[in-house]
């Protein structure tokens, strides 16, 4: 990636430049004073849209507010504004309308290329960071992970082209946690089965105890791929030559193992294996 050092504010279709404004101000509300923040970047990046390699800059506007004391981490965490826009480059040298614009919670952006856009929003205490990738031409959301769990990844080999998916985790307590799991306390998981360009299948996770979401702190959350006697493997390749079956396996406590079947293009839930207490929903959005 190229980090382009430019001022930034909304352009429009043919213009060879981007300009806007970042700083820092100090606000008074009542006897209290907040220092507001907002920093921008352009990033160059190139993504897959289907079968066409676009080339684009992604201007992120990042915007925080804090209370100002004598402990400001006393505070606890206030996590940001994120805008996101992206410009395409187009023939002769321009940039063009943008292809999509988003705000949204977040602290932190990385721009990922074809695998997307990915915003950040950091955990305080014991919660995890809250990571949303987006695809990159629309911003729409791919999927919502917890930063403690690992990303599993499946090609499956075919013609024209081979196709990739992602199976991404997210898991309470992260910052997120109403705006992805709700205010059902037993819900404290969701598995997402992503493209590069949609979410496919989510599978909500539920889990039947007193403090359900304190109690999902102390999963041990190994996580991957088991095809046969092999071992858990973060990556599997599916050959429709040489079929396998896969299984998506989240181990969260000794002996205590979630199995999740793929059918085709999807869980087969009516097959999974859950331990006592945990039960799995697929969710129609």
């Amino acid at each position: 990636m190229i980090l382009l050092a430019l001022p930034i504010s909304a352009a429009t279709a043919g213009v060879t430049s981007l300009s806007g404004s970042a700083g820092a101000q100090i606000e008074t509300q009542g006897k209290s004073h907040y220092m507001v923040t907002r920093s921008r970047t352009f990033e160059l990046t190139q993504f897959a849209d289907h079968e066409t390699v676009r080339t684009a800059v992604v201007e992120a506007e990042v915007t925080h507010r804090q209370m100002l004391s004598e402990d400001l981490g006393a505070n606890g965490d206030e996590t940001g504004t994120i805008a996101l826009t992206v410009y395409p480059v187009i023939s002769g040298g321009q940039f063009g309308s943008p292809l999509a614009s988003r705000t949204m919670p977040g602290d932190a952006v990385t721009i990922e290329g074809s695998a997307g856009v990915k915003v950040t929003a950091y955990g305080c205490c014991v919660e995890s960071n809250a990571e949303t990738q987006l695809n990159l031409g629309t911003l729409r959301t791919l999927y919502v992970k917890s930063s403690a769990m690992p990303l599993l990844t499946y090609t499956r080999l075919g013609k024209p082209h081979a196709v990739s998916r992602r199976v991404a985790i997210y898991l309470a307590m992260t910052p997120a946690d109403t705006a992805v799991l709700g205010a059902d306390q037993s819900a404290v998981a969701i598995i997402t089965w992503a493209s590069d360009y949609a979410p496919i299948q989510r599978v909500l996770v539920r889990l039947q105890s007193a403090q359900p979401r304190t109690d999902a702190l102390d999963w041990e959350n190994i996580v991957g791929w088991k095809i046969g006697l092999n071992a858990l493997d973060n990556h599997t390749v599916f050959d429709p030559a040489k079929p396998s079956n896969p299984v998506f396996v989240w181990q969260i406590g000794d002996g205590r193992q979630i199995y999740l079947p793929l059918a085709g293009d999807r869980f087969n839930l009516a097959a999974a294996r859950t331990p006592k207490g945990i039960t799995l929903k697929d969710l129609v959005d």
